[in-house]
């Protein structure tokens, strides 16, 4: 698996509009969130009766985000992101049949996001 730069970009799915191979379009601005961590991307396969079925997660080590975003994002909203290789290729991950969640943990001096989804393919 490509390892994965420390920077997402991420925008409601309800306001996702296109993407263009390089960037998101919505009626929203996408967010940039800065990791504080090193980002690895959980893509487990697991097979079930309807074939293979790919459990996938991500969790973020961010600056505390602002009140807005925090509202936001809230209550496991269903989200697009945009993940970045190495390389500084762009995937997006997520999309209206197979959706993509958050869940913001709010810290002293960090909070936690965590996305989370099950798909039929791989992200990368």
């Amino acid at each position: 698996m490509k390892q994965l730069a420390n920077s997402i970009k991420i925008m409601p799915l309800s306001d996702f509009q296109s993407f263009d191979g390089t960037a998101m379009t919505g009626s929203s601005v996408p967010d940039p969130v800065l990791s504080e961590n090193d980002l690895q991307l959980q893509d487990e396969p697991s097979s079930t009766r309807a074939g293979i079925l790919y459990e996938q997660s991500l969790k973020v080590i961010t600056a505390r985000l602002s009140d807005t975003a925090r509202k936001k994002y809230s209550n496991r909203r269903p989200v697009m992101a945009l993940i970045y290789d190495d390389t500084g290729a762009p995937h997006l991950w997520g999309d209206a049949n197979q959706k993509l969640y958050i869940l913001i943990t709010p810290g002293l001096h960090n909070d936690s996001i965590s996305l989370f989804r099950k798909a039929t393919s791989p992200v990368l």
